[in-house]
């Protein structure tokens, strides 16, 4: 018996110890197993809702990012027909001006020639 009460002193300096660890598992042990167990489900509760709400924030990043690429192109297509129309205009005011201004020629000559045919007279 000497032998094995040596045994356990090498094994396990202060002896004390383990017995309270012991007693504390006695006691304790079932309130402790329900905390890790509570804990671990805590632990992976926390995961799993931080994997969604990167999961929730990936997927909102991706929809942002294509209604932006839908917008941009939106205001390019819109830029380039208001270009467009502001073209077209610009040539049918072009175009009035130089009518206008050749009927304007053609009267003013019409009026020249009647001046000049009272004035003959």
């Amino acid at each position: 018996m000497g032998n094995k009460d040596s045994k356990e002193m090498t094994s396990n300096p202060s002896p004390g110890l383990g017995d309270i660890g012991m007693i504390r598992d006695i006691l304790m042990g079932q309130q402790i197993n329900e905390f890790d167990k509570k804990f671990n489900e805590l632990e992976s509760s926390l995961h799993q809702t931080e994997s969604n709400l990167n999961d929730k924030i990936l997927n909102l990043k991706n929809q942002t990012d294509q209604r932006f690429s839908s917008l941009e192109k939106e205001i390019h297509e819109r830029f380039d027909l208001l270009e467009k129309l502001v073209k077209e205009n610009t040539n049918m005011l072009l175009e009035t001006i130089k009518q206008t201004s050749k009927n304007d020629r053609h009267n003013m000559g019409k009026i020249f020639s009647e001046m000049s045919q009272k004035l003959l007279q």
